[in-house]
């Protein structure tokens, strides 16, 4: 019997983690708009995996995503080193760390409160200021380049494949399949499509006759700072008041002020202020000047009203499907999600001990409101 045939919108994490997972049960094809797939958000994130986020069922998704990362399939390499997050305040601002430890330490029994000299030995250009801190050693830093080129490797393997440069125009019902057009003169037809197109999710709906969900992308911003110093061994930064955190990533620090600016979808670039905000927060929380970044860079995160990700058919046809809004989750969750997102596309039920609800998931909730 023939496999339905599957068009993915789209080849950052989503579109290629939810191909990857359908590919044993579907004839897939994947498409890109970029000359690169992750182009515009899974290739500018920070990707640090951790147990705690800011809904529930985020969380939830990433602790069943966790054995993924420590053992990846066959096809996959390493995708996955540890990584040490400390969460830090000013005396000040001690009732963030007392209330972070309430909320948390049920769920993350490892959480615990460090010395000042454990504190300057993990991060050792760290203001002074910063006296108190909360350790989390069961984080990890994701290698997005190794998942991403898994995930081809496997679409490939089970006969999919992946196509670039594919900058869609048109898409339309013909009878009971979809024709999609291409600003390259290519014609695709499929018996369903998987909206993973992240910040233009909603313009692919429209384009399809697909009622939105309210898709909003945000921009964040971040930058590359050189510290003079070996940094490869430092632990990751996190204040306590949300609006800074640093990464060692190599030699250098990836600082960001974990900022959210509303945005079209577009190829995002930094603001001027939003970098200078970012050097003097820096130099506010460390011991360092800066006379200008490495780097700097933006991205997109793409959220709806619950902040929850949007995954399901959205059609009364069930031939479209929403792999969307994940948000700054998308990387961390993905082994969770596209396994859902496989499952719902042949209408087969997730594990119960997931403890899911698949209406928080379901475009409905928000084509209803």
């Amino acid at each position: 019997m023939a496999k339905a045939r599957i068009v993915v919108i789209g080849s950052g994490i989503a579109g290629l983690s939810t191909a990857a997972a359908a590919s044993e049960n579907f004839e897939i094809t994947v498409v890109e708009a970029e000359i690169q797939g992750g182009y515009h958000s899974s290739g500018r994130s920070a990707t640090i995996f951790q147990k705690n986020f800011e809904t529930g069922l985020i969380s939830r998704m990433s602790v069943i995503s966790e054995n993924f990362f420590l053992n990846p399939a066959n096809g996959y390499e390493q995708v996955a080193a540890p990584l040490h997050r400390l969460l830090v305040a000013k005396s000040e601002e001690k009732h963030l760390l007392d209330a972070y430890l309430t909320r948390w330490s049920d769920s993350l029994p490892w959480l615990r409160v460090i010395s000042n000299q454990e504190i300057a030995e993990r991060f050792p250009i760290l203001n002074n200021d910063y006296a108190h801190a909360i350790l989390d050693d069961d984080c990890l830093n994701l290698d997005i380049h190794n998942l991403l080129d898994g995930h081809r490797r496997k679409i490939r393997t089970n006969g999919g494949v992946v196509l670039n440069n594919y900058r869609l125009t048109d898409i339309q019902m013909q009878g009971r399949e979809w024709q999609l057009r291409f600003a390259n003169g290519e014609l695709l037809t499929a018996d369903i499509v998987v909206n993973a197109a992240g910040a233009w999710a909603d313009q692919i709906a429209e384009l399809a006759g697909v009622q939105k969900i309210g898709i909003q992308p945000k921009r964040r911003t971040a930058l590359l700072i050189d510290p003079n110093q070996d940094s490869r061994n430092w632990s990751t930064i996190y204040k306590l008041t949300n609006d800074l955190y640093i990464k060692p990533e190599g030699s250098l620090l990836m600082v960001s002020p974990m900022d959210e600016h509303d945005s079209p979808p577009t190829d995002a670039q930094p603001e001027m202020m939003d970098v200078a905000i970012t050097v003097e927060r820096f130099e506010e929380l460390t011991t360092m000047s800066v006379e200008r970044p490495t780097r700097t860079w933006a991205g997109l995160r793409s959220f709806v009203s619950d902040r929850n990700p949007v995954i399901g058919y959205g059609n009364p046809e069930r031939n479209f499907f929403w792999v969307a809004a994940f948000g700054g989750s998308g990387i961390l969750t993905s082994p969770c999600y596209s396994e859902v997102a496989a499952k719902l596309l042949q209408d087969r039920t997730v594990p119960e001990h997931w403890n899911i609800d698949l209406h928080e998931l379901s475009p409905e909730r928000l084509q209803n409101d």
